[in-house]
């Protein structure tokens, strides 16, 4: 969901994004804090490796090629690096 920006702050409006708003969306304010802040200001959480491999190394992958950190539920309790 995404705010209708037809509408006044506090109406509380929403509507269905579709796909491709909510990537641009999200494309946008990566790209934004890393050009007005910095890649560290970013933190992406990826699954756990053995209960999704894929979409852990996605994550990391995703995260190292822009210069964010990563976290995963490991991290949370200090048990893993």
């Amino acid at each position: 969901l995404i705010k209708d920006c037809r509408t006044h702050r506090g109406e509380g409006k929403w509507r269905r994004a579709t796909w491709e708003e909510a990537l641009d969306l999200i494309s946008d304010k990566i790209i934004d804090t890393i050009k007005n802040h910095s890649p560290d200001c970013i933190s992406v959480y990826s699954p756990l490796p053995g209960t999704a491999p894929v979409s852990f190394s996605a994550g990391h992958r995703f995260a190292h090629y822009i210069g964010a950190h990563t976290h995963t539920f490991f991290d949370w309790y200090g048990d893993h690096q």
